[in-house]
C-alpha cells in the first residue's frame, strides 16, 4: 500500500481570515434587510499557489440567524461566486468545515458574503486551501447549490416519516451543471429538539421513480445540544448529468422536519 506524504511532492496549505487576536475567524455581515445578501469581506488578496481543494470553517454567529454564504474569487467589485449558498444554520456555536475539492488559481483574491432570515447577522469564517493532495485528480472548478431558499437563508424542508422513510422533497427538478461530487448539508430548525436519531437518502429522477443514490446517511438529534450531528457528509464521488431531478427523504425515530441542501461539484 503506498505512503502519502503532507510534505511530499510539493504539498502545500495556506490558510486565510483566521483571527489571532481572539482565536476566531473573520467577521462576516449579512445586509440590513432580512434575506438579501451584504457586502464581500476579503479574506485573502493573492493565494500563494494553485489550490486543489478549499476547506471553509464557519463558527459562531451573534444572532440564532440561518445564513446562506457564498465564497468568490476576483477583484473586488468583480468577485465570481465558486461556491453558492453554504448553508449554516446559527441557532448554536457549532463549527462546521466542510472541504470542496474545487481548484482556485495561484494569485486569486478570496471573498465571502452572506445573508441571514433576520438582517445584519454575523458570522466567523476563514478557509485553508491545499496544493498537490489526493484531491487533484477529482480537482472541480465549481460549486452549485440545490436546495438552497434566498428568500428564506434556509434549505429545502424534508419531512422524516417515523421510522420509515418519508416523502421525497424536490432540491431541484433539474440541476444545471453536471455533477461529478455531492456534498450533503442538513439542519433542524425547531427551538427545542427531542433526543432522536435518523436516516437520510438523496435520489435523482423523476418524482414517483426516483433512484438513490445516497442512502441511509445517519444523524442524531441531541436535546442536550439543540442540535443535528453531523450537519454535513461528503463530499461523495457521483455522476450526475446536467438536467437531472433531485431530492430528498428521511426517516426518524423522532419528528423533526429538516432543512436541506446538496452542493454539486463540475
Amino acid at each position: 500500500m503506498p505512503d502519502f506524504s503532507l510534505i511530499a511532492g510539493g504539498n502545500r496549505i495556506e490558510e486565510a481570515g483566521a483571527v489571532t487576536a481572539d482565536s476566531g475567524g473573520t467577521g462576516i455581515t449579512s445586509n440590513a434587510s432580512a434575506n438579501t445578501k451584504g457586502l464581500y469581506t476579503q479574506l485573502i488578496a493573492s493565494t500563494a499557489f494553485q489550490a486543489t481543494a478549499i476547506m471553509v470553517q464557519h463558527g459562531a454567529s451573534a444572532t440564532g440567524a440561518s445564513f446562506l454564504i457564498d465564497i468568490s474569487i476576483g477583484a473586488a467589485d468583480s468577485e465570481q461566486v465558486i461556491i453558492s449558498n453554504l448553508f449554516r444554520l446559527a441557532k448554536n456555536d457549532y463549527m462546521l468545515a466542510p472541504i470542496f475539492p474545487i481548484s482556485t488559481p495561484a494569485g486569486s483574491r478570496i471573498a465571502a458574503r452572506c445573508q441571514d432570515d433576520i438582517g445584519s447577522g454575523t458570522l466567523d469564517l476563514s478557509i485553508s486551501l491545499f496544493g498537490n493532495t489526493l484531491l487533484n485528480s477529482a480537482s472541480l472548478s465549481r460549486v452549485t447549490a440545490y436546495g438552497a431558499t434566498t428568500a428564506t437563508s434556509l434549505g429545502t424542508a424534508v419531512t422524516p416519516g417515523s421510522n420509515t422513510e418519508g416523502a421525497y422533497a424536490e432540491l431541484s427538478g433539474s440541476t444545471t451543471n453536471p455533477t461529478r461530487a455531492l456534498l450533503v448539508v442538513c439542519a433542524a430548525s425547531d427551538i427545542a429538539l427531542p433526543n432522536a436519531q435518523g436516516l437520510i437518502d438523496i435520489a435523482v429522477g423523476a418524482a414517483t421513480s426516483e433512484q438513490v443514490i445516497l442512502s441511509n446517511l445517519r444523524y442524531e438529534l441531541m436535546s442536550s445540544l439543540d442540535t443535528l450531528v453531523p450537519q454535513c457528509w461528503g463530499p461523495f464521488p457521483v455522476n450526475i448529468p446536467a438536467g437531472i431531478r433531485i431530492a430528498a427523504r428521511a426517516a426518524a425515530s423522532g419528528a423533526q422536519d429538516l432543512s436541506a441542501v446538496v452542493y454539486g461539484m463540475d
